[in-house]
């Protein structure tokens, strides 16, 4: 954790907002610092459009992203003033909480030295410091996201390691935080949860029982479902153009027509973005061998955890890609 500071935070305070992505999530966040319950990016809007996504900069609920990163930040700017460091902070304890996670995970199978130096790879990745500082399209929110989801990680582990329903419990809370935070991607634990009871259930692997995949999938929906409903109720068109709308703008901007035809890939190049992205300066090709070879131990060892990554894994990496063909 000192190290990934060391390396991180020199210049998290500076001024500039590049892209569109932190110029409107810094707005939004300084908003929900005085009304957290409506979120904009205009104290005293024009007009509403029904085009919520089209013309997002331009209405009165700003749902295009939920609520839960901008509550994270807003947290931060009573601490620190309403600054835009403020907003970075919630993202770096984001990326510190995934660092933690890969050192906990790797020194059950590779002891602290390798665990430590694994760690330390994932916070030195110039990514890492891109997001961190948010120089790219991606920022605070992304790094909270993987900060949630590390955490509901570790407690699904827990769970079935500990054959306990509380940690269930935990785990989907956790889950339901994240899902508040970005959607799609945030009901990843629950998928490799889903995928652990299935193997466990034809004696594949240790996994979940019934009865604690419910559990978790029972809190995930309480903790996430009363914005939703609420956001649903007030503003039912932002809703839809914004919450649901972004989740089909991703899957439908692969086309030729979409608004954004520069995100489109070949089949055969399914992998290369996210990799490059990834893993630089490393190979892309490195990254890929790194998660065969994850897949195949999982496959041979049958332990929960190898098994539980390579789903995570692979579950992120689909995710991310092939909406992009």
């Amino acid at each position: 954790a000192a190290c990934a500071l060391a390396w991180l935070t020199p210049g998290l305070a500076h001024d500039s907002l590049w892209l569109h992505d932190e110029s409107f999530h810094q707005v939004v966040t300084r908003h929900v610092a005085e009304r957290p319950f409506e979120p904009s990016l205009y104290g005293d809007p024009v007009h509403d459009t029904p085009e919520m996504y089209r013309d997002y900069w331009n209405v009165r609920a700003w749902l295009v992203k939920p609520v839960g990163g901008f509550w994270a930040g807003a947290l931060m700017m009573a601490l620190v003033g309403k600054v835009p460091l403020a907003f970075r902070l919630a993202g770096l304890l984001g990326h510190l909480l995934s660092v933690l996670t890969v050192y906990l995970l790797a020194r059950r199978f590779a002891g602290r030295a390798l665990a430590f130096l694994a760690a330390l790879g994932l916070a030195a990745l110039p990514l890492a410091w891109t997001l961190t500082q948010a120089r790219f399209i991606s920022d605070s929110l992304d790094l909270q996201l993987a900060g949630w989801l590390c955490l509901a990680m570790l407690a699904l582990f827990l769970t079935v390691d500990r054959r306990s329903w509380r940690w269930a419990a935990v785990a989907g809370a956790l889950t339901g935080a994240a899902v508040l935070v970005k959607f799609v991607l945030a009901l990843t634990p629950l998928g490799v949860a889903a995928v652990l009871w299935a193997l466990g259930a034809v004696g594949f692997c240790r996994g979940p029982r019934l009865r604690e995949l419910a559990v978790m999938a029972l809190t995930a929906v309480t903790v996430a479902l009363p914005w939703n409903l609420y956001t649903a109720l007030k503003w039912p068109v932002a809703f839809y153009q914004g919450t649901v709308g972004e989740v089909l703008m991703h899957l439908q901007n692969a086309g030729p027509a979409a608004s954004h035809p520069q995100w489109r890939r070949p089949p055969d190049a399914v992998f290369n973005e996210i990799l490059t992205g990834l893993s630089a300066p490393l190979p892309a090709t490195l990254s890929m061998l790194a998660g065969v070879w994850l897949a195949v131990r999982a496959w041979r060892s049958r332990d929960v955890v190898l098994v539980g990554l390579a789903a995570w894994r692979w579950a992120t990496w689909l995710g991310h890609s092939l909406p992009q063909i």
